[in-house]
């Protein structure tokens, strides 16, 4: 998993908008927001989004991230935002 992770992210370039519909604690947005990629995140665990903000901050990345929702409620939000990390 590590290998195809890794090829995914080193595929990403600048220009590109990344959306994580599982985003957890950050283990692919976070590299994603590194390489200068626009990143939309979400988790339904409240817990992970802690970490996931903590995350973000403990990196130095922005990240435009979507909370406490469901996957199906994510992809079909658009991009309202309820929380803002930059």
């Amino acid at each position: 998993m590590h290998t195809e992770h890794n090829r995914l992210v080193l595929a990403f370039k600048p220009e590109d908008i990344v959306a994580d519909v599982f985003a957890g604690v950050g283990p692919f947005v976070i590299p994603a927001a590194k390489r200068g990629c626009a990143v939309l995140g979400n988790d339904l665990n409240p817990t992970s989004v802690k970490y996931l903000l903590q995350n973000t901050r403990d990196n130095g990345v922005g990240l435009f991230f979507l909370h406490g929702m469901t996957a199906n409620g994510f992809l079909h939000t658009g991009h309202q935002t309820r929380t803002g990390v930059m």
